[in-house]
């Protein structure tokens, strides 16, 4: 197998996701799996409504490609399969997702390309946000990221129009698209007064600028409060969240997470990734206040817990940018530092990793209705 071709490094990679997640949720895929929203908003919104609940907003935002899961499912199949359908959905986005970034990284090396692909499904996680169409917004946001990133950086005008529906279709998934607008923007300036010559691809460009539009027109005629708290130890909240948390729970101390924030720091800073280091950092720090201020009770939030969705991505990020560090160190010490960081970020997401725990669902049929129970204690009544 020649991985040194990108398409054929781009399949090896869906298949290993693939395995990743089946060995990671191996119950969620062979017995089905519901979750939280996946009942109330999705099944039984897309049941109610049809079409329309397609452009319905939840959370203040469309959620395009659950949207149009849950709608396949109504048309085409049973409602007892639904914990199924949506499982298999999943997976195969997630494996896609992964296998799409490996495929677009071509101007870094076959395994910095691979493992920057796996990383959606090596990061640090606690199974929230795995084979659930309610969370698939997160899981992803790596390839629309990567999708941006190429169509500023790297365009050669080939296959633009199923990256045009990508574009589309994840932009109007989630808010996600609409925080990136700013970075996205600076980065078609700063490429344009590189040259004037530069190529970019435009239809993705507009299909992205015309995507948030529509969400941003959406999410300012359902504005979500946050709740504005200013008296928060938030570095401290974020130290441990970002750095110390990611460690192995035996190292996971205050003085071990300030060293190891200093060496991720340092690694990446000194390395020709410093730039997506501080693009990404800045991000994850966004999505982060965006969780503390958000979520009720309020609490710290923790990637193997209380929140976990919101340092989901920054689990990603912080192996994407050790990776680039290692491909592109300026001194060849920081290869082996960035490797042990690496190690330990990965020894941390197998320690505390517990999606394999099957939580209940229940599917009761009667003379009129079914009646769904998903966890965490959500039920829901469908006609038949």
């Amino acid at each position: 197998m020649n991985i040194n071709n990108h398409r054929v490094r781009a399949a090896l990679v869906f298949l290993l996701a693939f395995i990743v997640i089946w060995s990671r949720a191996a119950i969620r895929i062979e017995q089905g799996f519901l979750w939280a929203e996946d009942a109330p908003i999705f099944i039984q919104q897309a049941h109610q409504l049809g079409l329309r609940a397609i452009l319905t907003t939840y959370a203040g935002y469309l959620h395009l490609i659950p949207r149009l899961i849950a709608e396949t499912q109504r048309v085409l199949l049973p409602l007892h399969a639904t914990p199924y359908f949506f499982v298999w959905c999943c997976a195969i986005l997630t494996s896609g997702a992964c296998a799409y970034v490996t495929f677009a990284l071509r101007a870094v090396t076959p395994v910095t390309a691979a493992f920057m692909g796996l990383a959606p499904v090596l990061a640090p996680q606690n199974g929230e946000v795995l084979l659930t169409i309610t969370s698939l917004q997160w899981v992803l946001l790596p390839a629309l990221l990567v999708l941006l990133w190429e169509a500023v950086f790297e365009s050669d005008g080939r296959w633009a129009f199923p990256r045009v529906i990508a574009v589309g279709l994840l932009a109007l998934t989630g808010p996600f698209g609409v925080l990136l607008a700013p970075a996205v923007s600076i980065g078609i300036a700063l490429r344009r007064l590189r040259s004037r010559a530069a190529s970019l691809n435009w239809p993705v460009i507009a299909a992205y600028f015309i995507a948030i539009a529509v969400q941003t027109i959406v999410m300012l005629r359902h504005p979500q409060s946050p709740k504005g708290i200013h008296d928060l130890p938030w570095l401290p909240w974020m130290l441990r969240a970002m750095f110390t948390d990611f460690l192995p729970s035996v190292m996971a101390t205050n003085t071990a997470g300030y060293l190891f924030a200093v060496l991720v720091t340092g690694v990446c800073i000194l390395s020709r990734a410093r730039l997506v280091f501080v693009c990404l950092l800045w991000f994850s720090v966004l999505l982060w206040g965006l969780g503390v201020t958000r979520a009720e009770p309020l609490l710290p939030i923790v990637w193997y817990g209380y929140g976990a969705r919101y340092l989901y991505p920054w689990g990603i990020f912080l192996l994407w940018t050790l990776t680039l560090s290692i491909s592109t160190a300026r001194n060849a010490l920081l290869k082996p530092v960035a490797g042990v960081l690496i190690f330990l970020v990965l020894l941390a997401s197998g320690e505390r990793f517990e999606a394999a725990v099957q939580q209940p669902w229940a599917i009761q049929t009667n003379d009129t209705s079914y009646h769904l129970t998903v966890p965490p204690g959500w039920s829901i009544d469908v006609p038949r």
